[in-house]
């Protein structure tokens, strides 16, 4: 007998909001009703979630919103008629939407994938203007809730108040799943829909349509629940991993932990030679509960069983990794199976052991006998075991309820905490909840890790319990009128648990792909952990619960904004470049790392100070240069090669053009020697006067402490003990000092290590050496690369997000690049007499 991952669940209605939760309509009906009880007041609404989040300062800084970025929602379906996902004039802001639950057309001209039903933008807009209509609905709900939170865009509210976090996103629909609905409100009823083979086509149709709509893409799949290798070996994780990742920019993946939080639903331990193991489980619950095990596939475990049925087994375990046995009993039905023959596509050379327990509630015991021990590892779970459930394990439990596809090394796991209880319905009902957390506080059902393999699982925390937003008012979930809120005119209501998480962090996704389109997901989910806030709930992190911290929205687009320097192409890598100082007609000249081409322009003079970097905010390096005679700044926009030119500054000072105000522009600054005083025109607007340094100092401005702002910072040559650094943290703006390096050594800082911040770093002319500072621990490494006579030219050359080192050697105009990705690169490019560009603020 064979089963499929899809015969595994057993699925149903969920909690209101939340699907792929394993129990029956009525149990999770009940439970719903349980749930809300009376309260004293309302609370305010979408807004709420995206002031707590700071997306509303991030929207108003930075201006972002989403433009000219996919959010993909692999989800239930969407309501293609809402205005939500419409535009001003009524058109569609879906393009498509792919149906796999219908294949109707798997056929058609244009689906290359053999099963399901696509639409287009075009047939989309046909319907909404009366043309043939489209055979996709969301029945349930859950679908339509989800794109609400991540991208609607709050038409159908007064001033667009229940707006999602990206609102001008583009939308992209791809029916996963259905959890089956009952004919309701004079919809027909809907079966259930379970089919884990349609996910790797709704990534690969994703994948493909960022491509063709040449737009970066996130994409959210909203479900999933406990069970499997949960180790990212099995085939869907393996799939994430081959689609998003290092090197693959502008394509993200985002699914959640699940909502199996609060129970003993982990087991672990191990097993020894010829012992016994008992695991004890309590099933509390009628029906089906699903025990999964996995253990290495040089052992070989015996198993039995004792149930509220009677006692059965042992049943010896395979003989080979190639084969599989199969037991049918009045309690369970039994399957172990080989690291060849396991059901999740697993590659970890483990062996499963999956029971579906269908006996009555009561006290069960498997027993694991060791026949063969090596290591005797093992790690199992429960499902449902949750918060609606009450199944767990009575012996061996463990932390951590992680969904399977939730461990991929490069997917992006948001967990849940709580920032309203309370709401009004649109009877005018005041409603709360309790039981599940406080505001501030984790919700009791968000899973948490680690995964099997001991990494953290969840990267961050979204306040998704509980929020308003879209409700399809034809929906299943519309008929819950204690869900639906008092304002929100049949359109809105609440959301909660995990699936009211993880679209938010999708939308910031989408926030942080429209200011840096190149981001790669694993650029990404270091910027979430980084970005993330802390406070007295979250304690020291990261931790298995909270991972780093709450989203910040803000910190991490402005973390997004942050740009390679000397990067004229926008390609993410800093391009070779040298300026030819030719009289009054000096010249610029660079290779493009993207294309290997030149270009040259003419730009400045020769005793012009260079000061290239973003000064427009559209990723590219601007040619720049300041005028020590007069204190004018001449830029030259990459957008269309105009320039714009304005004073700030004088005569005796020092460009130190940076991006101090963190909205993704530089800001012109100078360092006045004469006064030890900063000025700094910010891009937001004002100027900031900041006394900082002493005589001799030299200006070292950088991000030292990641929060997407440069500070102010100086190289004090002649210290007391030698060269020393004082750091002015915008963060806080506390004063960090520190001894490093000698009164000849050039100061380099720079992100080495690829954690966000500069790194306090100095290359030693008279021996080639390198030194840099961790800022993760302040341990420090050095290595050798250049000779004396070189110029030092640090910059992240191969675009992975950290700084490499480089020299520039004349005569004969040679360039070196130890690359952080590997190899040395040596390049030809100049002439005698040129000046490297990368060297423009090297002290």
């Amino acid at each position: 007998m064979t089963i499929r991952n899809s015969d595994r669940e057993s699925v149903g209605i969920a909690d209101i909001i939340f699907g792929a939760l394993r129990f029956n309509r009525a149990a999770a009906l009940a439970a719903i009703v349980a749930m809300c009880l009376v309260g004293t007041s309302p609370s305010l609404a979408m807004d709420l979630a995206r002031a707590e989040s700071r997306t509303d300062l991030a929207a108003s800084t930075f201006g972002v919103s989403g433009q000219g970025v996919i959010v993909a929602i692999l989800d239930r379906g969407i309501d293609w008629k809402n205005n939500d996902f419409r535009n001003p004039d009524g058109s569609t802001r879906i393009k498509y939407i792919f149906d796999l639950s219908d294949n109707t057309g798997a056929n058609a001209p244009g689906n290359t994938y053999g099963r399901g039903t696509i639409y287009t933008e075009t047939q989309i807009n046909a319907a909404l203007n009366g043309g043939p209509t489209l055979a996709t609905r969301d029945a349930v709900g859950h679908g339509s809730t989800t794109a609400g939170i991540a991208t609607g865009n709050g038409r159908n509210s007064l001033l667009g108040k229940y707006r999602g976090i990206a609102p001008n996103a583009t939308i992209i629909v791809v029916k996963v799943t259905s959890d089956g609905a009952p004919a309701h409100g004079g919809e027909p009823a809907e079966p259930v829909f379970n089919d884990s083979t349609a996910y790797p086509v709704a990534i690969d149709f994703v994948k493909d349509k960022s491509v063709e709509l040449n737009k970066p893409a996130v994409m959210l799949l909203n479900l999933g629940s406990t069970g499997g290798p949960t180790d990212g070996s099995s085939s869907l994780s393996r799939k994430i991993d081959a689609t998003v990742g290092p090197g693959k920019p502008g394509l993200v993946f985002v699914t959640g932990p699940g909502d199996q939080g609060g129970k003993v639903n982990r087991a672990g331990g191990n097993v020894t030679q010829g012992g016994t193991s008992s695991i004890q489980i309590q099933k509390n619950v009628a029906g089906t509960m699903l025990f999964d095990l996995w253990y290495p596939g040089a052992d070989r475990f015996d198993v039995s069983f004792q149930t509220p049925s009677g006692n059965f087994g042992p049943y010896s375990s395979p003989a080979t990794n190639s084969a599989s046995d199969f037991k049918t009993t009045a309690a369970f039905n039994y399957y172990h199976q080989g690291s060849n023959q396991v059901f999740y596509g697993s590659n970890n050379g483990k062996r499963e052991i999956f029971v579906q327990l269908t006996g009555p509630v009561g006290t069960y015991t498997i027993n694991l006998i060791g026949a063969t021990a090596s290591t005797g590892r093992f790690d199992a779970t429960l499902n449902p075991s949750d918060f609606h459930t009450d199944n767990s394990f009575l012996t061996y439990g463990l932390p951590g309820s992680i969904w399977d596809a939730a461990t991929a090394q490069y997917n992006i796991c948001p967990g849940d905490y709580v920032i309203r209880t309370n709401w009004t319905d649109i009877d005018a009902i005041p409603r709360s909840l309790t039981g599940q957390g406080s505001i501030g506080q984790i919700w009791s059902g968000s899973s948490t890790g680690p995964t099997f393999d001991g990494r953290l699982g969840v990267d961050m925390v979204a306040p998704g319990d509980s929020v308003f937003t879209v409700y399809n008012p034809t929906s299943y979930f519309a008929t819950f009128r204690f869900n639906m809120i008092q304002d929100g005119g049949a359109f809105y209501g609440r959301a909660n648990a995990v699936s009211a998480a993880a679209p938010q962090v999708t939308g910031l996704i989408a926030l942080m792909l429209e200011k840096n389109p190149r981001l790669d997901a694993a650029q990404v989910k270091s910027i979430l952990q980084r970005s993330a806030r802390q406070d007295a709930f979250t304690g020291t992190v990261p931790n298995t619960t909270w991972g780093y911290g709450k989203m910040d929205s803000y910190n991490a687009v402005a973390m997004a904004a942050r740009r390679t320097p000397f990067d004229f192409d926008g390609d993410g890598k800093t391009d070779i470049g040298i300026f030819r100082p030719n009289g009054a007609v000096s010249e610029w000249w660079w290779l493009k790392s993207s294309t290997g081409g030149n270009a040259a322009l003419q730009f400045g003079a020769n005793t012009d100070t260079l000061v290239p970097t973003d000064y427009t905010g559209d990723g590219k390096t601007d040619v720049a240069f300041w005028r020590p005679s007069t204190g004018q700044w001449f830029i030259l926009r990459s957008e269309d090669f105009s320039f714009y030119a304005f004073p700030f500054g004088t005569t005796g000072d020092v460009p130190v053009p940076a991006d101090y105000d963190g909205d993704g522009n530089a800001d012109a600054a100078v360092y006045r020697e004469s006064s030890l005083t900063w000025y700094i025109s910010k891009s937001s607007g004002g100027t900031d006067i900041v006394g900082f340094g002493a005589a001799g100092d030299k200006p070292v401005n950088a991000d030292y402490d990641g929060d997407g702002k440069a500070d102010i910072a100086i190289f004090r040559p002649n210290g007391a003990n030698g060269a020393e650094w004082w750091i002015r943290r915008s963060s806080d703006a506390s004063v960090f000092a520190t001894q490093f390096g000698s009164s000849t050594d050039k100061a380099v800082p720079g992100d080495f290590t690829g954690d966000g911040k500069a790194d306090v770093a100095f290359w030693r002319p008279s021996t080639g050496f390198w030194n840099v500072l961790r800022s993760e621990d302040s341990t420090y490494y050095a290595f050798p690369f250049g000779a004396n006579g070189d110029t030092a030219v640090p910059g992240d050359y191969d675009g992975d997000g950290k700084t490499d080192a480089g020299v520039f050697r004349q005569p004969g105009a040679q360039w070196f690049v130890s690359k952080s990705t590997g190899g040395t690169l040596i390049q030809s490019f100049g002439i005698a007499g040129d000046a490297p560009i990368p060297n423009a603020f090297v002290r």
